[in-house]
This record gives C-alpha cells, structure tokens and sequence, in this order.
C-alpha cells in the first residue's frame, strides 16, 4: 500500500502511515535515560501511524501486530524502549474514532538505507504490507481489500449502548451488584486539579481534566470495594480516555469496603481532547470487560 494511503485490516481497521525517521536513535535515546543504544550497525526506525475503527462497538489495536522488512528479507519485530508518543494499545477505540502514535523497530542499517516495508500480521492469517517511502506512488496493479460487516441491529436495553446512556442523575446497577449514579461534572477541572497539589502535571495542548463525580451501593450481602479505574470516558472522536490525572479533590477511595446496603461518594477524574469536552460525552464501566454500562454526563 502507497505511502499515505489506509487499507482496511481484516478486524475493521483502517491503518495509515503518517510519518516516519529512518533514524530516530538519538530521539528514542533522549526520552528515557534508561533506554539502551541499538547494536553496532544497526538503528532505531520510528513509524507514526494512525488506525480507524470501521465496525461497531469498541476494540483495541494491537501495534504489537506490526513488524517491518527491507532488503535483508527479515523481520525486525516492534521493540525500541521507551519512545515519545507511543501508540496506545490499550485504549479502547469505538466505532469512527481514530487513534495516532509512535511503533519503533531496531533494524539493520543497510535495511534502513534503502525502502522498507511494515506490515500488520492479522494472527497469522492474512499480512497488509505499507510502503514507507514517501516517494511510493499508486499502482494500477495494487488492489486494496473492501472489509463487508453486515451487522443486524438489535434494541439495546437502557445503558448497555453508549448511544443509549444512563440519564444523568439516575442508577444502574452493575453485574457485580453495585448501583452508580453520576452526581455533578465539571467539564474542566483542570484549575482545580492543578491546584490541589503542586506537583500534578498540566495536561498537554489540547487537552484538558474533566472530573465526575460519582456515587455507588452494594447491593448484595457481605462487602466488596468499588472498582473506579474500571470507568473510562468517551465521546466525539470515540476513542477511550482512562482515568489518571494526578492528586484530584476527594478522590474516590477504591480500597474502602462497602457493605451490603452502603455507599460511597467521591470524584475520578480524565484527561480528554477539548473537542470531545466541547460535545456531551457519556462515562462507562467496564466489568472485568465482560459487560460495560453507560451514563451520560450531560446534565
């Protein structure tokens, strides 16, 4: 596939080329001072790439997935150390949200010095090749694959779809037996958060903390603890934005036991595109990833 241009995996995703630094050694050698220099006669290859969620409902991207050949005819697997802007496999991307970031490989010189070629192995059955060389053009010869997903929709109950959310200010209850209401937002939180403590970071340009603030009970006998790192945000762009924006106010306490008939209060908190927090954005709770809930956070 031509340098620029997306093709569609067989999992439903569109995968993109965005830019690449055939040597990128002294970058990835700067981010972290731990990192170790690639072997003599060889460097660091670093690849931005940008992937769609064509299908419905939520997936991750596994860069892992990815791999990269040149000349020599061998594989150089993804794996640099730390690296600016790493892609994140672990954001959960819904359908038509897009995410970017940084793959790295350690290959040969030589490789480098001439095009290479990356690659997506779909589990070892089918491999998509995209050109990293800038200078690649369109091919008559080259036909990309069409992915049909013929989906048959079915009514969602109230909750279990994020077009079909919580309203605010009203419980569900969880399959682990909690009930969790959403009880204020502040769509940015960011001045408080910073003034909390002094040491929290500021997000970066773009972005900024957006803090909800919730409260569950138990409903079934004994006790058990609230789970709040389980909650994750969504909206516009419909990518996944998890919790974690440093020392926040009256932070949910997850280590507290909960008994049967008990509650809890507190606040979590995101760090999110300003775009999405300019749109209703809805929370969910992911149930060890079996079932998720939604509630919306417009008030």
């Amino acid at each position: 596939m031509p340098f620029g241009q997306s093709q569609i995996t067989d999992d439903g995703f569109s995968l993109w080329v965005v830019e690449v630094t055939d040597d990128a050694t002294d970058s990835v050698l700067a981010e972290n001072q731990f990192n170790d220099p690639p072997p003599e006669g060889y460097q660091f290859l670093m690849v931005r790439i940008k992937v769609k969620n064509n299908i419905p409902g939520s997936q991750r991207f596994e860069s892992h997935r990815l791999s990269v050949v040149g000349k020599s005819a061998i594989e150089f697997s993804k794996g640099c150390g730390v690296i600016p802007d790493r892609f994140d496999d672990y954001r959960e991307i819904f359908e038509g949200g897009e995410a970017e970031g940084n793959v790295c490989f350690t290959v040969k010189s030589l490789d480098a010095a001439e095009p290479m070629v990356i690659y997506y192995d779909e589990r070892g059955e089918t491999r998509l090749f995209w050109s990293l060389s800038e200078e690649s053009e369109t091919s008559e010869s080259i036909q990309q694959r069409q992915v049909s997903v013929s989906v048959v929709p079915t009514p969602a109950a109230l909750g279990e779809n994020r077009n079909n959310p919580v309203p605010f200010g009203q419980s569900q209850i969880t399959d682990d037996g909690f009930s969790l209401w959403v009880v204020e937002v502040t769509d940015d939180a960011t001045d408080s958060v910073l003034t909390e403590n002094q040491f929290n970071d500021p997000p970066s340009e773009g972005y900024q903390f957006l803090m909800v603030r919730i409260k569950v009970k138990n409903n079934i006998p004994g006790s058990q603890r609230f789970e709040s790192h389980s909650l994750s945000v969504v909206g516009k762009s419909a990518i996944e934005f998890s919790e974690g924006c440093g020392v926040i106010p009256d932070r949910f306490d997850d280590y507290r036991e909960i008994f049967e008939g008990g509650e809890a209060e507190g606040n979590v908190c995101f760090t999110i595109k300003s775009l999405d927090a300019a749109e209703p954005m809805v929370i969910y709770y992911d149930e060890r990833g079996e079932t998720r809930l939604f509630w919306s956070l417009e008030q």
